[in-house]
């Protein structure tokens, strides 16, 4: 354990150098080989009643890896090649250590009770990082090294004034959008030059001078006592953006509905027809690729289009994983009917499109906790291609008239992962990178999902002492099942 920490710590300030752990390493305050750098999480479940229960935790930045990156990760005779196991897969109650559980009605009549819970686990992590906790006779450090969470979560837990939720809405208001970044002023219509977020892809958009300009609250987080890095650094990057719901459960979803639309058009038959040909085609990709997936039938009110070709197209199913499935199998339809088929340049970017993308994804997830410098640039810049096309296919579409890939916030999220993972890259040439896989919060969802199940059969005055018992009466069953010896 001791070398794939020193290990982590090692790579991990080719790119995050100014950490505080190094400063006092350096002093002899901390030994880097005993300590454990770890994730923040938090987002809201569904608790009695279908009502909000939040559920915050803690786990570890290495793990037992993912699927895919397990299938191919080597050098074992060379600890220096090994790009450390990401935490993706193993059962959530065992590598996540849960932190509170509060129902909506506590944090929503008493907002200062949710400021008070973050307030405490600042200064608990404070405690872990400078004092450390003895464990048989060893001191042990824990480094909580970024705060994850889907975008509502973020905006909550950092007292954000610039979110997703002031997004423009119009050409022009009384009122001046406030921005939808805390990292940067993108969005912002009070702001000279204009920095807007639309501006996908570009490796020098307008909102990149903006980074850092003004703080994004007016009242910091309890969360920003929990030290992180030294003079001149931005607060707010405490808070990380998350590939899952952005992709997955975003932009995935945006691009996918409006690209199978576009390419609908090819076939020269009814809405109901044309969904018929490609659920066969769907169906057929599934069985030879043996997938099994969540929907078995691509209709179009999956697609949110009954009406017309002419509506929005409103993805319409609630699986991150589905995402995936739909734009893999999307790529090799469009290998066999739209490359060579035709000449139409939305439907030729739709195709180079999610082959871009599925490239970057794909490549990400065969990656661990770091990325050989080299290979992070060419995925990184496979995303801002990607996103550069996206712009300009919205941009064609509305000299079309078609109502299709809305620029929505998330994708301006987006860029700014692909673009850090870019710049970091490029400063560390013969090096690694953090994958940003890292912050990404698909485990995080099968672990929220447990505790919110018990949240709905305990009793609503007593939820979150007795989710939290039965929560670590869980973790007991599974550490030591029956006929093993509790220690």
């Amino acid at each position: 354990m001791q070398k794939v920490l020193t290990l982590f710590w090692d790579r991990y300030k080719q790119t995050h150098g100014n950490h505080e752990i190094y400063s006092r390493a350096a002093s002899g305050l901390i030994d880097m080989s005993m300590c454990l750098p770890v994730l923040y999480h938090g987002d809201e479940g569904r608790g009695l009643k279908k009502k909000q229960v939040m559920i915050a935790s803690t786990h570890g930045v290495i793990g037992a890896g993912c699927s895919h990156q397990n299938n191919d990760l080597g050098h074992p005779s060379d600890p220096s090649k090994d790009p450390l196991r990401l935490n993706m897969i193993g059962n959530t109650l065992l590598n996540h250590f849960i932190q509170f559980a509060a129902p909506i009605g506590l944090y929503n009549k008493s907002p200062e009770s949710f400021d008070r819970l973050l307030d405490l686990q600042a200064k608990e992590f404070r405690k872990l990082f400078y004092e450390g906790a003895e464990i048989n006779g060893r001191r042990f450090f824990i480094a909580c090294i970024g705060v994850k969470g889907d975008a509502p979560f973020l905006v909550k837990a950092g007292k954000f004034e610039r979110s997703f939720a002031h997004k423009p809405t119009r050409p022009s208001s009384k009122k001046p959008a406030g921005g939808v970044c805390h990292l940067c002023c993108a969005g912002k219509e009070d702001l000279h030059p204009p920095a807007p977020y639309e501006d996908y892809g570009s490796v020098r958009p307008a909102w990149r001078n903006t980074v850092g300009l003004l703080r994004p609250y007016s009242q910091p987080s309890p969360l920003l006592q929990i030290p992180l890095n030294g003079d001149g650094f931005m607060p707010e990057k405490l808070f990380q953006y998350d590939l899952f719901h952005n992709w997955h459960m975003g932009v995935g979803k945006t691009f996918i509905s409006s690209a199978v639309c576009i390419c609908l058009e090819l076939v020269d038959e009814t809405i109901e027809c044309a969904f018929e040909t490609i659920t066969e085609d769907f169906k057929a990709y599934c069985a030879r690729n043996r997938e099994s997936p969540y929907h078995k039938s691509l209709t179009a009110s999956l697609f949110g289009i009954q009406g017309s070709f002419q509506s929005w197209p409103e993805a319409g199913w609630s699986k991150g994983d589905f995402t995936r499935l739909l734009n893999s199998w999307f790529e090799d339809y469009c290998s066999r009917k739209v490359v060579g088929h035709t000449r139409d340049p939305l439907c030729l970017k739709c195709a180079e499109g999610v082959a871009l993308i599925n490239a970057c994804i794909h490549g990400l997830y065969h990656e661990g906790v770091f990325i050989p410098s080299e290979r992070a640039v060419d995925l990184a810049r496979k995303g801002l291609r990607f996103l550069r096309l996206y712009a300009e296919l919205a941009l064609e579409c509305f000299k079309r008239s078609k109502k299709r890939f809305p620029l929505i916030p998330k994708g301006h999220f987006l860029h700014h992962s692909f673009l850090d993972l870019l710049e970091q890259s490029l400063s560390n040439p013969d090096g690694w990178t953090v994958n940003v896989l890292i912050y990404a919060c698909q485990s995080q969802e099968d672990f929220v999902g447990r505790p919110s199940r018990i949240a709905r059969r305990v009793n609503p005055r007593t939820t979150s002492l007795r989710v939290l018992q039965r929560v670590f009466l869980a973790v007991r069953s599974k550490l030591w099942p029956k006929g093993k010896d509790d220690p």
